[in-house]
């Protein structure tokens, strides 16, 4: 082979591996973003907003203190960094006026928003970029048996959507991965809430 055929051959593979990489690049997140507040009006705390396309979302976990809910461990302190976990029957009726428990449609479509890449929702404390401002916490959870596990490690949210007369569904985000688990959990455990504006 001579020096000009060997520099042709070099050049082709060079673009052939300059495609590939290109091609492992996901492109920029373009979505319409918007910061604000809100206040409830029944306690006066202030929670930061986000606007994600056409949804608003509270940016911050509830932290209402009501009913079939607590702090992680019963330790105030956890209340002020990760809100409050509460039960499904709670969860559905906790938001402030003009805001509601998101189902778990809301949920899919927020994903779908994002091209299926849950690290824009995940905190740094969750090894995610949160370019949304979302800002996920890993509050854990309180199980149905009233056993506290998970802070640091997992996010789990309550949705509205029931599945049947003892349980309900989840959307969970985890340190270990870019996704958006759903699954289903018995309504008596005490997840957090994050609320959409209606």
């Amino acid at each position: 082979m001579n020096l000009v055929n060997k520099i042709s051959t070099t050049l082709l593979v060079i673009a052939a591996l300059a495609s590939v990489a290109s091609a492992k690049v996901k492109p920029k997140l373009e979505i319409h973003l918007s910061k604000g507040t809100m206040t409830d009006p029944r306690d006066g705390t202030i929670y930061n907003t986000v606007m994600i396309d056409n949804q608003i979302w509270m940016a911050e976990n509830l932290d209402y203190k009501v009913g079939a809910s607590w702090c992680y461990e019963n330790n105030p302190e956890k209340c002020v960094v990760y809100g409050r976990l509460y039960n499904w029957v709670t969860a559905k009726s906790v938001c402030p006026v003009g805001w509601k428990l998101p189902s778990d449609h809301d949920w899919e479509k927020l994903l779908e928003i994002l091209g299926d890449d849950a690290q824009h929702l995940k905190s740094g404390d969750m090894q995610g970029t949160d370019s949304t401002g979302f800002e996920a916490l890993p509050a854990g959870d309180r199980n149905a048996e009233g056993v506290y596990d998970d802070i640091g490690g997992y996010a789990t949210f309550w949705t509205s959507t029931e599945n049947d007369s003892t349980s309900a569904w989840k959307s969970l985000l985890s340190v270990g991965d870019n996704q958006l688990h759903r699954g289903v959990d018995q309504k008596v455990s005490g997840f957090s809430v994050r609320c959409i504006k209606e």
